[in-house]
């Protein structure tokens, strides 16, 4: 019987090595499109909505919930309460948008470091998907000092033409997952 030895020369490796990268590649490009990675949304599932509730990696989060005819949002950091507050939203946004914003009228504070009660202030949202989506508060800095919007400003009006990110208020959105 004779043995079968199969060796490769020094100049066949890395074209076996490179077959190997080819063809690692080709089936991670093919299944990055399958819908077991979650690349895909399910066509049957209702549109991603910005209503509910959405937890950071930080532990920080924000529900935007219907409360009778009110919309409410409430921003909640239990590791830093001085920075929570909710509020009524008085625009009419479309929470179905992939990216959008609320106006409220803050109507609790933790007064240090959020909006003041009684102040109207804009929430920004961006890549709303089924899962995720980038929120913030307006916020901006000028010189190290925060900006008087951060607190908020005394009418929705004022608010909606100051609290923008064409005026540098929105700099950075946090990431948060769906609960």
């Amino acid at each position: 019987m004779k043995r079968l030895s199969l060796r490769l020369s020094a100049s066949a490796a890395p074209l076996k090595a490179a077959r190997i990268v080819l063809t690692a590649l080709f089936l991670a490009a093919t299944l990055s499109g399958c819908s077991l990675f979650g690349a895909e949304e399910d066509p049957a599932a209702p549109a991603p909505s910005v209503e509910g509730s959405w937890v950071s990696s930080f532990g920080d989060g924000f529900t935007l919930s219907r409360t009778g005819s009110a919309l409410v949002f409430a921003y909640v950091s239990p590791s830093y309460s001085a920075s929570n507050y909710s509020g009524t939203v008085v625009n009419e946004p479309d929470l179905t948008a992939e990216e959008g914003y609320l106006t409220i009228l803050v109507t609790e504070s933790g007064e240090e470091y959020a909006p003041r009660e009684g102040r109207y202030y804009v929430i920004r949202w961006e890549e709303l998907g089924a899962r995720g989506i980038k929120e913030g508060g307006a916020g901006k800095y000028e010189g190290g000092t925060p900006a008087p919007g951060n607190s908020g400003l005394a009418t929705r009006e004022e608010a909606e033409a100051e609290l923008t990110k064409v005026n540098g208020y929105f700099d950075f959105l946090g990431t948060y997952e769906r609960q």
